[in-house]
């Protein structure tokens, strides 16, 4: 029960390692946000100042304000097109800024500019405010709890009689209504984010092995054709995974793949991707590697040998290696077929032997 709790509050109603996987597109969604309602208001802004200026009347006396709005718009904006990709702390201190700024425009409005006609301004703020950004419920419930706070102890300064009692029911009546509201739709949207990752997840993910599929590959080889030049291919395929199936069965089948797959996740994952491509055929692809890959290629030979399974005693993998430092006149898919052949000639030693 305190988990769920905890959970709700904290993580919108998802697992705690559900939402620090959506973490980062919730991010860019506020990200977006931020920018947007930034420009909308430096627009805005601007244009007040120069109705402001043309037509001489009232609206000149709030030309510092709009102007400092302008600035304060105009910075949020630049400093999320430009930082917050490296300092993605920089998205949520501005999402929270971008709130209280709001928030307490609309406590100005309503207990200092015109106390007794402007609290609906605030309340509209206040229910609108938090479902505009991705914030978990418990910064909601801070937010709310300080800005309504904070909205009752200047209207008891500024306010008298029934008027101060009828907004302090409705603030905190609708304060209590935007945390419920809020919440729930930060829940819908987290399972919303979470359902998409799955199903992302599961759509380039191979299901027995847990590592990149055909589709995935094919999506990596594609960026490799266009930008990659520092990279290594590795052509893998199971041996006697036949034999297995024909007298072991193919529950032992799946578990000499299963542990293919572990050891090249084990030894070439740890320094790119590993996909796997057909029944017992797999693919793994190094980029960047300054050392020797033939030290990943023992490494991985060392777990091989080393891996027993419970219907399986043994596993043999037949691998060949080819990069483009030794091959820079080959082309990507060249380099494929090599790695290929390579492969298939330790096969062939493999069955000789």
């Amino acid at each position: 029960m305190f988990r769920k709790f905890r959970d709700l509050i904290f993580y919108a109603g998802l697992p705690r390692e559900d939402y620090l996987l959506i973490k980062e597109k919730m991010n860019l969604s506020n990200r977006l946000n931020i920018v947007a309602f930034s420009l909308i208001a430096s627009f805005t802004f601007l244009g007040l100042i120069i109705y402001g200026t043309i037509v001489q009347g009232d609206v000149l006396y709030n030309i510092p304000g709009y102007l400092g709005t302008l600035i304060f718009s105009l910075v949020m904006a630049v400093l999320n097109l430009t930082l917050s990709k490296k300092f993605p702390l920089l998205i949520h201190i501005s999402v929270y800024i971008f709130m209280y700024v709001l928030l307490g425009f609309g406590i100005w409005l309503g207990t200092i500019q015109n106390p007794l006609e402007r609290t609906a301004a605030f309340i509209a703020i206040l229910v609108m405010l938090p479902t505009l950004f991705y914030v978990p419920p418990i910064g909601i419930i801070i937010t709310t709890i300080i800005s309504v706070s904070v909205y009752i102890y200047l209207a008891i300064q500024t306010q008298f009689g029934e008027v101060l009692r009828a907004n302090v029911v409705n603030v905190t009546c609708f304060g209590v209504l935007s945390i419920a509201t809020s919440s729930y739709i930060m829940t819908i949207r987290a399972k919303a984010y979470n359902s998409a990752r799955v199903s992302e997840y599961l759509s380039i993910t191979d299901q027995l092995t847990g590592i990149g599929n055909r589709r995935k590959y094919e999506s990596v080889l594609d960026e490799l054709r266009k930008y990659s030049k520092n990279f290594t291919i590795v052509a893998l395929d199971v041996n006697n995974l036949k034999k297995i199936n024909d007298t072991l069965g193919h529950k032992a089948g799946d578990e000499l793949i299963t542990g293919a797959a572990d050891c090249i996740k084990n030894s070439f994952g740890k320094y790119g991707q590993c996909f796997r491509t057909g029944g017992d055929e797999f693919i793994a692809i190094i980029k960047n590697y300054k050392g020797n890959p033939e030290n990943i290629g023992k490494e991985f030979e060392e777990l091989t040998h080393k891996w027993k399974g419970n219907l399986v005693d043994t596993l043999s993998v037949s691998y060949g290696m080819i990069s483009t430092a030794d091959n820079k006149d080959l082309s990507t898919d060249e380099l494929i077929i090599a790695a290929d052949k390579l492969m298939y000639k330790s096969k062939a030693r493999y069955y000789k032997s």
